[in-house]
């Protein structure tokens, strides 16, 4: 998970982007530049020290300007009677606990003022989740209410919310393997206005508004 700098031909050429999800999928796509930096969220003993240690080694050359969020492990999918309370607290670790442990560190790190932004990730399945998603679809509901809370007390700084639809991306590897995976992506593809799964390069753009 990376902070890179956009050289593009827009609003944010010039601006410091730090994008957290940068290594892979969306947030690959949406990185022009990947610099060394890594940052590991999985583990809740560590995810501080991790998002201090990153932000700070940033910060080392100057405040930055925008923080994009994509970060995300495999979907982690099952039957709700199975789960133990160690799994679900695991399946919110970097898509729901992570974006907050960040946000205690952005008014340190950021240029703070109505220009400066914090980009999160968000998908669909709260209002539509499939069969045996019930957990990852709690923790992608309280990103929403994540995002108005966070938009009161980090302001002027803009809080803005990214909402995705299927996208194919290396966070499908752990489910690949099961064995109604096909059945799963026909389900998907139907509950798309499109009828169709995104690709990376499909949505990518979004960041950039």
């Amino acid at each position: 998970m990376d902070p890179t700098s956009f050289n593009s031909a827009s609003k944010l050429q010039g601006s410091r982007v730090v994008i957290i999800g940068g290594s892979s999928g969306v947030g690959s796509g949406v990185a022009e530049r990947i610099s060394d930096f890594t940052c590991d969220l999985a583990s809740p003993i560590t995810a501080e020290a991790e998002v201090s240690g990153l932000l700070n080694k940033v910060a080392a050359t100057g405040k930055v300007d925008h923080i994009v969020f994509t970060a995300g492990d495999g979907l982690a999918i099952g039957k709700l009677e199975e789960l133990t309370l160690a799994q679900i607290r695991q399946i919110g670790m970097v898509r729901f606990f992570g974006p907050l442990l960040v946000a205690q560190h952005i008014r340190t790190h950021l240029n703070v003022g109505p220009a400066a932004s914090f980009t999160l990730t968000s998908r669909i399945a709260p209002k539509r989740p499939p069969e045996n998603w019930s957990i990852l679809a709690s923790y992608l509901a309280g990103i929403e209410g994540k995002m108005m809370g966070l938009a009161r007390v980090l302001a002027p700084i803009r809080i803005n919310p990214v909402r995705l639809g299927a996208v194919e991306t290396e966070q499908w590897h752990p489910i690949k393997d099961q064995d109604n995976f096909e059945a799963i992506k026909v389900n998907m593809k139907q509950r798309m206005a499109t009828r169709t799964i995104g690709k990376v390069e499909d949505v990518m753009q979004y960041y950039y508004i």
